[in-house]
């Protein structure tokens, strides 16, 4: 496995008690306070797509309550200053992002606002977490788009890089760049190539 970010429990000396949250795929972007219990209660993870491992069983039972209600998105929120309500943001490949308003005691959503009102996702491509190996076998991904509508093989193929070394990676979101050209009949591929900031220190250090 990688050398990743973690969230660890030392004692006094410095000396590792227990592992909180880790991913050997992904370094961990952001421990999660919750500021109404005063408590520590997760950590975002940024990898193929993000993720947040929570340590606080009830935010991990909202957490299920939210993606059941939201399938096939990533949502995102962060525990509030206050116990009623709070924002999610949800995002896909085919969706930029949706405002919703979570209330505590009902446990519903309600709508608020699309973040790109003028983009249907419908009408969007399919974009995946694609892996694959170096020619020194260092493991790699990159973010496919591919047309709609089109079978995705024999197609013109664009490579976007992104730019860096010290920025994270490509994950499994809409891209404005790879939807433009995947709607002229292009295939996108966004690599996370050696030093991509996020993956560990082996690749990042590669």
């Amino acid at each position: 496995s990688r050398l990743t970010v973690a969230m660890l429990r030392l004692d006094e000396r410095g000396q590792t008690q227990q592992i909180l949250a880790s991913r050997d795929d992904a370094d961990m972007a952001a421990p999660i306070f919750d500021p109404v219990a005063k408590k520590l209660v997760g950590a975002r993870f940024f990898g193929e797509r993000e993720q947040v491992q929570w340590i606080d069983e009830a935010w991990a039972a909202t957490q299920r309550i939210i993606d059941q209600a939201l399938p096939g998105a990533v949502n995102s929120f962060l525990p509030p200053d206050q116990s009623r309500r709070m924002i999610v943001f949800s995002y896909s490949d085919r969706n930029p992002g949706t405002v919703y308003l979570f209330d505590f005691r009902t446990r519903k959503l309600e709508f608020l606002i699309d973040s790109r009102p003028w983009i249907k996702p419908a009408q969007m491509a399919e974009s995946r977490i694609v892996k694959f190996a170096a020619r020194d076998d260092l493991p790699l991904t990159a973010l496919l788009t591919t047309p709609r509508g089109v079978a995705a093989k024999g197609l013109p193929l664009l490579v976007i890089v992104h730019g860096g070394p010290w920025v994270p990676g490509y994950a499994w979101r809409w891209d404005a760049e790879a939807q433009y050209f995947a709607s002229r009949g292009y295939a996108v591929i966004q690599p996370n190539f050696r030093g991509t900031i996020g993956m560990g220190a082996k690749h990042l250090l590669a």
